[in-house]
């Protein structure tokens, strides 16, 4: 690991996207709850480290709501009283305090906060949940849970549907394991799945049975909230040695880990995905927007692309994206630190790592298809981009994969870190590695350099700050090229 206090030794030579709409997330002690009573919709409070308590919101009937530690406690009485372990709270839907990511048994179970009486969890009106909601469309059959459809029968090539919750409800607590080859899983539009986990730790775990599953697809909706406050290992998605998966145009978010596989996977697709806040910080190993790895087989074969949608905000120096695999590509794409949905806790370690080589494209040569890839100002390593940091350890292949080969291009490559920082952390000094086609952006007195074995590949520009290249202040973000 190329740590910012070594980049002197090495250097010797040498529109825009605002985030979303503010959200008040108070996990690390250092930013304000908003003033007004009652707070305003979106406003959100997260727990704290233990002996630590979070800054207070206040509901539509003046009730106030803390984090102290883990434990959500609300004021009445003449006091604080501790209610119970929670994700988060949200302030939403007029005011009125809404548990998003309860983790309470099943999705029937929702926790919903109206006024003073909230201290206890109530059910939603039965009528409001007329349907089950977890649906097998080529069986024609439907399910109370998304475990009872996946342990029903489920066949290849089956079409499941998981339908939304009714309107002022939070999210589908519910887990499946997916062990059938051919599958297609859609999160119907306003679907939220997440919270609650099986023993294999993922809202989506996938078995890895003899021939390995293949050709699954998850589209659409959100997976969120998947949080173990005690260990930090709650997955999104794990598909371990699953081949040939897609997930297309889902938001993933707010879980201690987003997708993770575990090598030998085949053609792996992302499309149109959507990563913000994930990394919870309780364990520094699941702090990762996207953490494809390697299975111990040095023949593997694995090749991913990632194309549309960004990666942003990891939490306790993850990375937006892990790659050990041998060859990908990524187009169309942001892998940045400012969230889009105004978390101010964000700390990666750095946009892209790289951590055994390979032969990779990062950015497509089309209007359009381009990349950005930018270094927060809380990032924790020198390079934008890190390639084959890990590949002297166990992490990889011994001697590395076959062929070594990283281009950029047709990007913005943006520093905003406190430090003098580089485009690629290269530890492969015999990688063929060109940067081509891309604007280069410094951070003012901390310059932004290619790095050691790295090629300028002609059509870059160079700018010592964001004013020179037109860009606006942190944490706007161009869209790509």
């Amino acid at each position: 690991m190329i740590h910012r206090f070594v980049l002197a030794s090495l250097v010797l030579a040498l529109a825009i996207l605002s985030p979303g709409a503010l959200a008040w997330a108070q996990s690390s002690g250092n930013q304000s709850c908003p003033p007004s009573k009652p707070s305003p919709d979106g406003s959100r409070i997260l727990p704290m480290p233990a002996g630590r308590t979070s800054c207070a919101l206040t509901d539509a009937t003046g009730v106030s709501w803390r984090f102290e530690g883990d434990t959500l406690a609300h004021s009445t009485g003449g006091g604080w009283n501790p209610m119970a372990r929670f994700p988060n709270l949200e302030i939403n839907n007029g005011g009125q305090a809404l548990m998003e990511g309860s983790c309470v048994g099943t999705n029937y179970q929702i926790w919903y906060v109206n006024g003073p009486a909230g201290f206890v969890p109530t059910l939603p009106p039965p009528q409001r949940l007329a349907a089950n909601p977890f649906v097998n469309k080529t069986q024609g059959k439907s399910y109370p849970s998304l475990y009872a459809l996946m342990t029903s029968g489920v066949r290849k090539g089956d079409k499941i549907e998981v339908a939304p919750l009714p309107p002022g409800l939070a999210i589908w607590a519910s887990a499946g394991r997916v062990n059938v080859s051919g599958v297609t899983i859609t999160l119907a539009p306003g679907a939220v799945i997440g919270c609650s986990v099986d023993e294999a730790n993922a809202v989506f775990p996938f078995e890895n049975p003899n021939p390995p599953t293949s050709g699954v697809t998850i589209t659409g909706g959100e997976i969120a909230y998947a949080r173990d406050l005690s260990h930090g290992q709650y997955r999104g998605i794990n598909f371990g040695h699953a081949r040939n998966t897609t997930i297309a145009d889902t938001y993933i978010h707010d879980n201690d880990f987003g997708v993770e596989s575990g090598g030998d996977n085949g053609t792996v697709t992302l499309t149109n995905v959507r990563l913000d806040h994930n990394g919870s910080g309780i364990n520094a190993s699941t702090t990762h927007n996207i953490y494809l790895g390697y299975g111990g087989d040095p023949a593997d074969t694995t090749h991913y692309v990632i194309r549309g949608g960004y990666s942003v905000c990891t939490n306790h120096e993850g990375f937006q994206v892990k790659l050990r695999g041998p060859s990908g590509s990524i187009e169309d794409y942001v892998a940045a630190a400012p969230s889009r949905h105004g978390y101010t806790d964000c700390t990666e370690s750095a946009a892209v790592d790289l951590s055994c080589g390979g032969d990779y494209t990062l950015g497509g040569s089309g209007h359009g298809a381009g990349i950005v890839l930018e270094l927060g100002p809380k990032a924790q390593n020198v390079g934008i981009v890190r390639y084959n940091q890990e590949g002297k350890t166990d992490n990889c292949p011994k001697g590395g994969w076959a062929k070594s080969a990283l281009v950029i291009q047709n990007c913005w490559l943006i520093s905003d870190a406190p430090f003098d920082a580089m485009v690629v952390a290269n530890a492969d000094p015999n990688a063929k590695v060109t940067v081509r086609d891309c604007k280069i952006v410094g951070n003012g007195k901390w310059r932004l350099i290619l790095g050691q074995g790295v090629t300028d590949g002609g059509g870059n520009t160079y700018y010592p700050d964001r004013a020179a290249a037109k860009l606006a202040a942190y944490p706007a973000l161009p869209p790509p090229p």
